[in-house]
């Protein structure tokens, strides 16, 4: 759904499931993938925290509240394993989506996010 992920297979799908993530996906009714999120966690200093990911909807599928639905079923789920917190990266280009948190208790935490690719061998 989204044009800057990275295509992935079932053998990776399956390795995330095999390691606790929660993929939620959501189906038009002819079976094509519309919406999708994300939910890992893990153990950081003793707390149990969850990431949210991949939260995307088609764009012929926006405006129908679809987002909110993955973001509070990826809530539910993350409830459910015990997590303490979660957190979510996003653009500010995305004001839709930061409504959305927003309005579902997201707070903005001030920091500075480094990132280093790594290459696989």
């Amino acid at each position: 759904l989204s044009t800057r992920a990275v295509p992935r297979n079932g053998a990776y799908i399956r390795q995330c499931l095999s390691h606790g993530t929660s993929i939620f996906v959501m189906r038009d009714p002819a079976g094509k993938i519309i919406a999708t999120g994300a939910l890992t966690h893990s153990y950081v200093h003793l707390e149990h925290l969850g990431y949210i990911h991949d939260v995307v909807v088609h764009p012929d599928a926006r405006g129908r509240g679809l987002s909110r639905i993955i973001m509070t079923a990826l809530i539910e789920n993350a409830r459910k394993q015990g997590c303490e917190h979660l957190e979510l990266t996003s653009s500010d280009k995305r004001e839709a989506a930061l409504a959305l948190y927003y309005s579902l208790g997201f707070t903005r935490r001030e920091t500075n996010v480094l990132v280093l690719p790594l290459e696989q061998t």
